[in-house]
């Protein structure tokens, strides 16, 4: 029974340590990591950040957040734009459907 019980424990220790995997966040990198973690990656992996900034839009004051992506996904929301455009869609909402005069 003693050998059950460490049989599980070394297990379960063994399977916490193999979860606790750190994701870096991006956003509270500083340039000089951005640019050390980058300059491992292939181009479409490399991250980007646009710096936290306060602006009008609409009429009301916002405060953006830093906000980070990867080349790739700058590539992707571009081509998503230039075809709305092309389709004659008015706008691209955040859960991805488009609105506008075009009917497919």
């Amino acid at each position: 029974m003693f050998i059950l019980r460490l049989l599980l424990l070394f297990a379960f220790i063994t399977l916490s340590s193999c979860e606790s995997t750190d994701i870096p966040k991006y956003e509270e990198m500083s340039e000089f990591e951005l640019v050390m973690h980058n300059s491992l990656l292939p181009e479409n992996e490399q991250i980007v950040c646009q710096e936290k900034r306060r602006e009008w839009i609409g009429g009301t004051f916002h405060r953006i957040p830093r906000r980070c992506f990867t080349i790739g996904q700058l590539k992707r929301i571009q081509s998503d734009s230039k075809y709305a455009s092309i389709r004659g869609v008015t706008s691209i909402k955040g859960d991805g459907s488009a609105s506008g005069a075009a009917g497919f």
